[in-house]
C-alpha cells in the first residue's frame, strides 16, 4: 500500500485533474488551452465531495479506482420529482466531455457522460468530434442549417445534449458524418486545424 494507491482509491483517476491543470496540461476548449478556469467544479475532489455514490474495483484489484456518481435529473414539473441515474466517471471522461468542451459543472459533465455511455459512444472520440464541430461552427465552416439549429458554443450543455441525440439518430448528412468520426468530418467539411487527432483518433487528455 502506498500513497498512489490511496489517492486512486479515494478519488479515482480523477485525482489528477487539479495537478494536471496546474501544470497547464489539461486540454481545454478543443486543446486551445491547458488550463480550465472552472477546475474546482469538475475536479476529482468536487466529484467525491458532492456526487460520489460508491467505489468499485475490477476483479482481484486492491485499489478500487472505479468511481460511480449519482445524477439527479428532474423529469416532471412538480417539485422534487427526479430521476436518479448512476454514472461511472474517470479522468479521461471528465476531460473529454468536461474541460475540452468548456463544461463548467460536475453535474453537467455527468449528463453528457450518461447519454454517451448509454448509447455506446467512445467518449473520448465523441468529445473530440464535438470540440471540432464547435470550432468549425464558430469559424463558419458549418452552418446552422447543417446543425439543424444547434448553436455550438463551448460550455453549452443543452446544445451538446441535443447534438448527441442528433448523432444517435443520424438526423441529417452532417450528423451522419459526425457519427463516422473525426477523419470523415475533416474530409467533408474541412477544418483540419481544429481536428486534434493521432491516426484518426482523439488523443488522451494530456497536453504535452
Amino acid at each position: 500500500h502506498n500513497g498512489d494507491m490511496d489517492k486512486y482509491h479515494r478519488l479515482g483517476t480523477a485525482a489528477g485533474i487539479k495537478s494536471i491543470n496546474a501544470m497547464g496540461a489539461l486540454p481545454t476548449r478543443n486543446f486551445s488551452s491547458g488550463k480550465f478556469e472552472h477546475i474546482d467544479e469538475i475536479s476529482g475532489e468536487y466529484f467525491a465531495d458532492n456526487l460520489l455514490l460508491r467505489k468499485i474495483a475490477c476483479s482481484q484489484c486492491p485499489i478500487g479506482c472505479i468511481h460511480v456518481a449519482y445524477l439527479r435529473v428532474p423529469y416532471k414539473k412538480e417539485e422534487y420529482d427526479v430521476e436518479t441515474t448512476f454514472v461511472p466517471y474517470d479522468y479521461e471522461l471528465i476531460y473529454a466531455l468536461g474541460s475540452n468542451l468548456g463544461i463548467e459543472t460536475g453535474s453537467d459533465v455527468l449528463r453528457l457522460i450518461e447519454i454517451a455511455d448509454r448509447n455506446g459512444f467512445d467518449i473520448i472520440s465523441l468529445g473530440g468530434i464535438l470540440a471540432w464541430a464547435t470550432d468549425a461552427y464558430q469559424e463558419g465552416l458549418i452552418s446552422v442549417t447543417d446543425t439543424m439549429g444547434v448553436n455550438y458554443e463551448f460550455g453549452d450543455t443543452v446544445n451538446y445534449l441535443t447534438a448527441i441525440n442528433l448523432i444517435i439518430r443520424r438526423a441529417n448528412d452532417f450528423y451522419h458524418t459526425l457519427g463516422e468520426g473525426i477523419d470523415a468530418c475533416v474530409e467533408k467539411y474541412g477544418g483540419q486545424q481544429y481536428a486534434v487527432r493521432i491516426g484518426g483518433q482523439t488523443p488522451a487528455g494530456y497536453m504535452t
